[in-house]
């Protein structure tokens, strides 16, 4: 079965006038939800793993006896995003040896 209106254009006049009239309060409406909802919901999302792996990866590399100090610039942020992967390698390993300990128990 055919449905009755294929595109915009095939509404009667006034709907269509009441949707192009519409459609930039419909289009700011969506950009606002996705700026005022979504993107600090998703940027919470990412951070806080991200921070944890941060603390973890900087306890694991005090304990290797690499201390986190105040060297400034850029080596800091190269020593913190090594921090991070450490902490997801630190977690990869937990979880590598977790699924093994699963599966073995199967």
């Amino acid at each position: 079965m055919k449905p009755k209106y294929e595109c915009l254009m095939d509404l009667p006049l006034w709907y269509q006038d009441m949707a192009w009239k519409a459609w930039p309060y419909i289009y700011w409406l969506s950009v606002w939800i996705e700026f005022v909802v979504f993107l600090p919901m998703l940027m919470a999302l990412l951070l806080v793993p991200t921070l944890l792996l941060l603390l973890l990866g900087l306890w694991v590399l005090r304990e290797f006896g690499i201390h986190f100090g105040h060297v400034g610039g850029v080596r800091e942020i190269i020593f913190s995003a090594d921090a991070v992967l450490t902490g997801v390698v630190v977690l990869m390993m937990f979880l590598v040896g977790w699924l093994k300990l699963k599966v073995k128990a199967r």
